[in-house]
């Protein structure tokens, strides 16, 4: 499933977690990504990848928000609904 993810201003994704492996790339902006006990500052072109079930975190670097292509997998039935209305 892929999904874009507009973070507005300088906005957080809190600390979370969810069964379905995670990767996706930075389109626009800079972000703060947490998980696994690192932190890494990733920018326009860069790639990540998150484990299933691994707790991570957002926060936007600047006032400009940022901008990410994910990629779910399996898709998140969540999302789906959502999208369903």
């Amino acid at each position: 499933m892929f999904l874009l993810v507009e973070i507005k201003g300088a906005g957080i994704v809190p600390e979370h977690s969810h069964p379905h492996e995670q990767m996706g790339i930075c389109l626009s902006g800079r972000a703060e990504f947490r998980a696994g006990g690192q932190t890494a500052i990733v920018g326009a072109g860069t790639a990540y990848w998150l484990r299933s079930n691994e707790a991570h975190s957002v926060r936007v670097v600047g006032e400009g928000g940022a901008t990410f292509l994910d990629v779910f997998s399996p898709p998140r039935e969540d999302y789906v609904q959502r999208a369903k209305g």
